[in-house]
């Protein structure tokens, strides 16, 4: 089970970095809040 838990959680790494990769690469930048507001964050960090 925790092997399967491992390689989703790679999975959606990985895809979640390609994403970034294009943005990025067709010009869109990190700083600012136009990047954070269209991210959706579930839950807290302790």
């Amino acid at each position: 089970m925790a092997k399967l838990l491992v390689e989703e959680s790679d999975r959606q790494w990985e895809e979640g970095m390609s994403v970034l990769k294009k943005y990025l690469h067709l010009g869109g930048t990190t700083d600012g809040s136009n990047f954070i507001d269209s991210m959706n964050f579930i839950g807290t960090v302790l």
